[in-house]
């Protein structure tokens, strides 16, 4: 079959492939919550601490907390596929529990992210619900210079992956009545109604100093690093996007997802999301059982884009797909 095996099977023979991995362990998926969270409320404690000390200490250790909230984000990102416990009211309720770490409704946010995943790759979609702000670059042509500024103020690197992603979660999620969605607008109003007391516990338990200069930190690097990997992994220079007439499933799947190469520290840190070609191949595989499911069927994705990090970091910038040559592009 040669080296490009991926183009020999059809969707379901690919599934077929990383079916064995789709089966979650309650006792791993303990582990996992477990030593996320005390390494999570340790480090809190330690910044908290060191507040008294030195402040830039405190706010670094904050923001090292707010890396391993990423990884709690992920856990949670698991429950809302039903696939970090193999016991459904496991996912349910673990999953609330965790989206209150990140301040995210959860109802609200696995419902948009599944439109995301039914619809990753459409142009159409991919515009709205639940993801980037992308345009074509005859979209953008036609819009008025006053849009133009917004569209190009959107992708300034430190809004994108910065300023936005921290209005998002601290912002923008506590405005629950301007959702239209019904059952998106209770999650958010019964999340906020639960993080109120939580939040007004804690500034009287531990003061303003430490909510503000050591958790608010943690949750602007877990804001930024979050989002920054959501754009990565589907926002590269070949990247696959076409509108519904042209649309093809496999190839989103395929050619519109990335494989993300980590230091093994910070493939940990990110709960294997780097391999996200594989999560949208099939999302009911755990967090915990994607480095093994690559490592067994990486031969089936040669046609999937791979970088480091390093690489990566070549992708900011491209904010426009251009439809005539199928490719990102940056302003001109």
């Amino acid at each position: 079959m040669g080296g490009n095996l991926e183009n020999t099977l059809s969707l379901v023979e690919l599934r077929n492939q990383v079916r064995e991995f789709a089966t979650p362990s309650n006792s791993r998926a303990f582990f996992e919550v477990c030593v996320t969270l005390a390494l999570f409320f340790s480090l809190l404690t330690l910044a908290g601490y060191t507040l008294n000390h030195s402040l830039l200490l405190a706010m670094f250790l904050g923001g090292i907390a707010g890396l391993i909230l990423v990884r709690i984000f992920i856990l949670q990102h698991d429950c809302g596929h039903r696939s970090l416990f193999s016991t459904p009211w496991l996912n349910h309720w673990v999953g609330r529990l965790l989206a209150l770490h990140t301040l995210t409704p959860f109802h609200e946010w696995n419902d948009s992210h599944h439109t995301h995943h039914r619809h990753t790759g459409q142009l159409s979609v991919r515009r709205h619900e639940g993801a980037i702000w992308l345009l074509t670059t005859n979209e953008y042509e036609e819009l008025s210079k006053w849009k133009r500024f917004c569209y190009r103020l959107y992708h300034f690197p430190l809004v994108l992956f910065c300023i936005g992603p921290t209005l998002l979660f601290v912002v923008y999620y506590r405005l629950w009545w301007m959702e239209k969605n019904p059952a998106r607008r209770r999650s958010m109003l019964l999340t906020n109604m639960v993080l109120l007391p939580v939040v007004g516990f804690s500034l009287w338990l531990f003061g303003w100093k430490v909510i503000f200069l050591v958790i608010f930190p943690s949750i602007v690097t877990a804001s930024a690093v979050g989002v920054w990997f959501f754009y990565v992994q589907h926002i590269f220079e070949n990247a696959y996007f076409a509108e519904r007439g042209e649309y093809v499933r496999r190839d989103a799947i395929m050619r519109g997802g990335s494989i993300y190469r980590l230091p093994r520290f910070l493939e940990w840190l990110t709960g294997g999301i780097g391999y996200h070609a594989v999560h949208h191949l099939n999302p009911s595989i755990p967090s915990y059982r994607l480095r093994a499911c690559w490592k067994k069927v990486d031969k089936y994705f040669s046609e999937t884009p791979k970088f480091t990090l390093r690489e990566s970091l070549q992708i900011i910038g491209l904010s426009l797909y251009d439809t005539k040559n199928k490719k990102m592009v940056r302003f001109s």
